[in-house]
């Protein structure tokens, strides 16, 4: 049985986390959860705007999977401010577990996010996607843990390819 892991995807509003993080899912040779930060925030309560909040329910869901032997990814834009220590407390869980635990940058330009987020209709505006792309290269020099940048213009399955190797072949 391969070794449990744990992903963290951080990235830009219309980088394709979402659409990698279930590549990697499926591609998973055993069973994989994916926690996606933005459910709570478009759908569990609408324009949640308490990070603390979503990042506990983040942090018991990594817990819950890991203990039952699911590998995890968490995606979203993650901001290390608004998180304060959340993804820290899901590393340590995992760590504890001995799962191979990686972070990784999905890296977009930010005339992709724009041109994608037209796309996707879920009626955000440009300049708040131009806000968060910021954010989140500025969350890059934040991070606690040191990021593999992956380039989300190459094919996702491509990707979702190099993850998995990564991650099989033991992070970093």
């Amino acid at each position: 049985m391969p070794a449990q892991f744990c992903i963290i995807l951080r990235g830009p509003a219309a980088s394709g986390k979402s659409t990698l993080a279930r590549e990697i899912q499926r591609r998973s040779p055993s069973k994989t959860a994916v926690i996606d930060t933005d459910l709570f925030n478009w759908s569990i309560v609408p324009g949640e705007d308490n990070k603390a909040v979503v990042f506990e329910n983040v942090v018991a869901l990594s817990s819950n999977y890991l203990r039952r032997n699911y590998n995890v990814i968490v995606e979203g834009l993650i901001v290390s401010s608004e998180e304060r220590g959340a993804l820290e407390q899901v590393r340590k869980l995992a760590l504890q577990r001995q799962a191979i635990v990686v972070d990784f940058y999905c890296r977009v330009s930010k005339d992709v996010a724009l041109a994608r987020n037209e796309g996707r209709g879920k009626g955000i505006e440009p300049r708040q996607i131009e806000e968060w792309w910021d954010l989140a290269e500025a969350d890059k020099a934040n991070a606690p843990a040191s990021l593999i940048e992956l380039d989300m213009d190459d094919e996702v399955g491509d990707v979702a390819t190099k993850v998995l190797d990564t991650v099989t072949l033991g992070g970093r």
